[in-house]
């Protein structure tokens, strides 16, 4: 089974891994909510479309 990116984040940058794990990094001074939406794919079938929410906050 594959993770596959539907819809990409507004605000940052993605790397979507094939088991579903990901990397974010949002855009420089960035700060607030960002989303995307991925499907798991079994090769034949589909899942239903699902939405990650992020809260982008300041680091240290």
């Amino acid at each position: 089974m594959n993770a596959v990116l539907v819809s990409k984040p507004s605000h940052g940058q993605l790397i979507l891994n094939p088991d579903g794990s990901f990397t974010y990094t949002p855009a420089t001074n960035y700060v607030g909510a960002d989303s995307f939406t991925y499907q798991a794919n079994d090769g034949q079938l589909r899942s239903n479309i699902a939405t990650v929410s992020l809260s982008v906050t300041l680091g240290n």
